[in-house]
């Protein structure tokens, strides 16, 4: 598994480079062929049918190196062959601009400080919720991994209002009408984000029952999971519009320092020390432990949309060179 970390860098970096140079067909058509591979190749390689060897675990490990250099492999010859916008060539990796890299450090490192603000946040969440309960351990498991499905929708949401707002402000010049396009975007996608979180909100209080029905659980644990998921179908709407609003509209207009402070203050200055003082001083129902967890999409939602309804935070990223 360590060689995937190799070559997905990679694909990803390359795949993200074509969304901001309106190239967005790559990367859907790429993550296909790979799952369907991943599957195909885990049946082969764990249960060794087709003549193939019967590696177990380790065939699980196979299929995914394998389907990590063929999705990297796609890529390349695509940008390189078929789509030649990015203008790559192998000696220019060997060849880095010192500008450049001065600018993107500068834009990049608030954006690598907030996901890794966020990774360890997540990580306490559990360490909080693990000291509870098994029971709740299992809950908070099964609800993250439904709820992670339903809000797939406004994370591409947020990637594809990301690169829309940042063509956009690195293509405007004073007076040519870019600044009303760009306010026009932004009160649209916030419309679009509000009725996904609504729809999936919707979605998600219909099927719940239904997907419970794929675990076995004891009873408690049942009614449990049920309750948090409940509780996610109301946050989910407000998570499907401030999470886009942040990630997707003001940082790609250029503002990253923002999203940085927003989500690590509300993280560690709230978020964690009241979940932590509910579970272990106040010793709140579990319940009210999970509700404090997610309060942050509650709370965001206020000083998110006050910035980008604002519009101080377009900023021009782009220079002559």
């Amino acid at each position: 598994m360590c060689f995937t970390y190799i070559t997905f860098p990679l694909q990803i970096v390359l795949v993200t480079s074509m969304r901001g140079v309106r190239t967005v067909s790559i990367g859907p058509i790429t993550s296909a062929i790979s799952l369907l591979t991943n599957i195909i190749l885990n049946y082969m390689f764990i249960f060794g049918a087709w003549g193939a060897p019967e590696l177990g675990i380790t065939g699980a490990a196979v299929a995914t190196l394998v389907a990590r250099v063929l999705e990297l492999t796609i890529v390349l010859v695509y940008v390189r062959v078929f789509d030649r916008k990015l203008r790559m060539r192998l000696t220019s990796f060997f060849k880095p601009d010192a500008a450049y890299l001065a600018d993107f450090s500068k834009v990049a490192i608030p954006v690598m400080l907030s996901g890794a603000s966020w990774g360890i946040g997540m990580m306490m969440q559990v360490v909080i919720l693990g000291h509870i309960s098994q029971s709740i351990v299992a809950a908070n498991s099964i609800s993250a991994t439904i709820y992670q499905v339903i809000t797939a929708l406004s994370f591409g949401a947020a990637s594809a209002s990301n690169v829309m707002l940042g063509n956009s402000i690195g293509a405007s010049s004073p007076g040519a009408g870019g600044e009303a396009r760009i306010r026009q975007y932004s009160r649209s996608f916030q419309l679009l984000y509000f009725i996904n979180g609504l729809v999936a909100g919707i979605v998600l209080l219909v099927l719940r029952d239904f997907v419970l029905g794929f675990y076995t659980l004891e009873h408690d644990t049942w009614e449990l999971t049920r309750t948090f998921i409940t509780m996610l179908c109301v946050v989910v709407v407000f998570a499907s519009y401030q999470y886009p609003v942040s990630a997707g509209v003001i940082l790609g207009g250029g503002n990253t320092r923002y999203c940085f402070i927003v989500d690590t203050a509300f993280i560690w200055l709230c978020v964690l020390p009241f979940s932590a003082l509910s579970a272990f001083v106040w010793k709140l129902s579990p319940v009210i432990t999970f509700l404090l967890l997610k309060s942050d999409q509650f709370l965001k939602c206020i000083p998110n949309s006050i910035v980008v309804n604002r519009y101080r935070w377009v900023r021009v990223l782009t220079r002559k060179i």
